[in-house]
């Protein structure tokens, strides 16, 4: 009983890993299209973020994360660093939570 209410009173516990996926491929191909049309659409959606991306070193953009889960989370998506408009990477990220 004690170890449950001591358990809840932490707001979430949390842990992430993302890694580079090696290789061209298809896949890649296909994350690139998909994050070029995020881009497009938050810019369109924000133009001041416009700023921001002409100043930055780099853009890592996640266009779709899938998230799920109850009192246990979890949540996966593949992505790609862009530096100076050119992908130079493709990564993936993992998040896995708990919390009540």
């Amino acid at each position: 009983m004690v170890i449950a209410v001591v358990l809840s009173m932490i707001p979430g516990l949390s842990m992430q890993a993302s890694m580079a996926i090696a290789g061209e491929s298809a896949e890649a191909a296909q994350i690139d299209r998909e994050v070029d049309a995020a881009l497009k659409k938050f810019l369109e959606d924000t133009p001041e973020a416009d700023i921001f991306r002409k100043e930055a070193i780099g853009i890592l953009v996640f266009p779709n994360i899938v998230k799920g889960g109850f009192m246990f989370g979890a949540q996966y998506g593949k992505g790609a660093l862009r530096k100076e408009g050119k992908t130079v990477g493709c990564y993936s990220t993992l998040t896995a939570s708990y919390g009540l």
